[in-house]
């Protein structure tokens, strides 16, 4: 079995002053405007980018040259402040592409359960598989190259250019035309095009005018306070104020994808109520859908029109329905399966032994396991007693319960993820705080001393989800014996659905609750400690309140400055929610492996959302 191994050094950061606040004239050229971005440099200091904002044809040709990953030259992934050695690296935390010119041709199958999408419509989607179908098939404005350490790409248009902390003027490709069948026919993007898209997020109404509660992105992408066409190419965003991170969340988000406006003008809501059919749809991006079958899988080929010269490198990718792990090991190991994500459990030395080439990768997850505290009012709360959430939050033993959800293939996170560089607490700091220490015995003598304040003499129940504790049978034990063990009282386990366990953490009926947390979607937690721990957020499920953190979170959101907001995290936000602590409590997070045959080369993949990347993976010919 082969695992890639990968060299990381520091590299010194540069120093960028800090971003002036201009108002955008109405009349400025766009000369001016571009003369303007380069001075106050915020494009730069406030986000990680790879290649410039008005090169196209640069960027284009820094990722197309296959030869550019040789021998020992250090590859730059952006200002993370890290270099890595080496061309055929693969950790938990980055992969690069092998050496050796990409070749055409060959098919690429994977592994889903078909009754995991929901909308083709990407403005309605909400699941990962639907979210993998989208980026395979349609683009963004600009996308990540390196989601893990936040550094972003030009896709339909270049990188932006950035004059004051609210704007975001951005040049559309000139080579970009939509599906050449209908709706489409083959016509060139337009500005207009991506003005009805955000129009159609903001606005949420159906065909008929109404309020469509499936169409539910408004909250984000109201964030967008006006959109200008300056001329046929370049198209001008200003966020509602100062907002860190509107490109990431906004822009590049997710969920972000450009979709033909004739594709809701024609069809309207039949894109909801016919939610699966692919013929409604023209796209921009790598691939389109071939054939779908929903008893077999989904088979997509090589958009013809699509604006990056070669890509794709494969003729085929197949998406087989292939949903219990039993079948998807069988079929790895008959050669009818190329990719497989095996689950923790599974010993993949027993696969080498009848496979032998066997290559295994790694990526993080982008959800992790947590503790969920409820402070809403209601007498059966014990929590409203501040203390006791406290002594909780210590009586948590995270290693046991990581040890019972990802195994080896987990670690524990502080507030930030493990694998997020610049925002995850380093180990050896995290060691050091209440409820993560090393010595175990000074967080137990507090957390004894807190319940003896608050008086606490009942038992206490912490609900598990259902679809968490069937993935993980053994957690439940684990949580029940180690909470008793630490707490010195009778712990009692519930299993709920997820929509009980969200309505009783909104009304202190359900007090405490362990299982997996929301994926993360940037390596920055600014935007979602926005939507969760505010006070007023609407996120905030958990009734945490606590002003400093609020003070601290609305800083953060409107520096653009990347370096001064990671301090602001770690030396005033980090400490405010570990130390009440915050309703959200995190525990771990784990890494999911990929096995392949070694015939098979695979391109960068981060944490998530990314699967556009699918683009740049081929197959060594055997030449038979």
């Amino acid at each position: 079995m082969r695992h890639r191994t990968i060299s990381v050094r520091s590299r010194a950061k540069r120093a960028i002053p800090q971003a002036e606040s201009r108002r955008l004239s109405p009349h400025l050229t766009r000369r001016s405007l571009l003369s303007a971005s380069a001075r106050v440099g915020i494009g730069v200091a406030g986000l990680t980018l790879v290649g410039c904002g008005g090169d196209v044809e640069g960027e284009e040709q820094d990722r197309d040259d296959g030869s550019d990953h040789d021998g020992d030259t250090p590859t730059e992934i952006g200002d993370a402040g890290l270099e890595l050695e080496g061309a055929s690296v693969t950790s938990p935390l980055r992969q690069q592409i092998a050496p050796g010119t990409p070749q055409t041709g060959g098919e690429l199958r994977l592994h889903a359960s078909l009754l995991d999408l929901d909308y083709f419509d990407s403005h309605r989607a909400q699941f990962p598989l639907t979210q993998l179908l989208a980026a395979l098939q349609q683009s963004k404005l600009v996308r990540y190259s390196d989601i893990d350490h936040g550094v972003m790409e030009a896709d339909l248009a270049t990188l932006p250019e950035i004059p004051d902390a609210s704007t975001y003027v951005l040049e559309l490709r000139p080579d970009v035309h939509w599906g050449d069948g209908e709706p489409t026919n083959g016509r060139l993007l337009s500005t207009d095009d991506l003005r009805a898209n955000l129009d159609r997020q903001v606005a949420g109404l159906d065909a008929l005018g109404a309020v469509d509660p499936s169409l539910e992105r408004q909250s984000l992408f109201q964030r967008t306070a006006s959109v200008e066409v300056f001329d046929n190419t370049t198209i001008i965003f200003r966020s509602d104020g100062p907002d860190a991170t509107y490109l990431g969340g906004v822009l590049a988000g997710p969920w972000s994808f450009l979709q033909a406006p004739e594709t809701w003008e024609l069809y309207g809501d039949l894109l909801r109520d016919d939610p699966l059919r692919s013929a409604y749809y023209s796209g921009t991006g790598p691939f389109r859908i071939g054939s779908f079958r929903p008893d077999w899988g989904i088979d997509l080929v090589p958009n013809p029109a699509y604006f990056r010269q070669g890509r794709p490198y494969l003729d085929r990718i197949v998406l087989l329905d292939l949903p219990t792990s039993a079948g998807q090991e069988q079929a790895f190991r008959d050669g009818e399966l190329d990719l497989w994500q095996p689950g923790d459990a599974v010993d993949l030395r027993e696969v080498e032994q009848d496979i032998g080439d066997l290559v295994v990768e790694t990526h993080p997850l982008p959800f992790g396991v947590e503790c969920w505290f409820s402070y809403r009012e209601n007498p059966d709360n014990p929590l409203v007693d501040r203390r006791v959430a406290q002594a909780l939050h210590l009586g948590i033993d995270r290693g046991a319960v990581i040890d019972a959800t990802y195994g080896s293939n987990g670690l524990v996170s502080g507030p930030a993820p493990w694998y997020t560089p610049g925002w995850a607490t380093p180990p050896t700091v995290l060691a050091r705080e209440p409820g993560f220490r090393a010595d175990r015995d000074e967080d137990l003598s507090a957390l004894r001393g807190l319940l003896d304040a608050a008086a606490l003499d009942s038992s206490l129940t912490i609900r598990l989800p259902d679809i968490f504790s069937a993935t993980y049978p053994a957690v439940v034990d684990v949580v029940e014996s180690t909470f008793s063990a630490n707490l010195g009282r009778a712990v009692e386990i519930e299993i709920n659905q997820y929509a009980r366990i969200f309505e009783g953490i909104g009304d202190g009926s359900v007090p405490i609750v362990i299982g997996w947390g929301s994926a993360i979607t940037d390596p920055d937690p600014t935007d979602r400690l926005w939507a969760t721990m505010r006070t007023d957020a609407e996120g905030n499920r958990g009734g945490f309140s606590d002003p400093t953190t609020d003070t601290w979170l609305a800083t953060a959101r409107e520096t653009l400055q990347l370096e001064q907001r990671q301090r602001i995290y770690q030396e005033a936000i980090t400490p405010a929610l570990l130390g009440e602590p915050a309703w959200i409590v995190p525990i771990g997070h784990g890494v999911q492996r990929l096995a392949h045959r070694g015939d098979i080369v695979l391109p960068s993949f981060g944490f998530g959302w990314d699967g556009y990347r699918y683009e740049e993976a081929w197959r060594v010919s055997t030449g038979t």
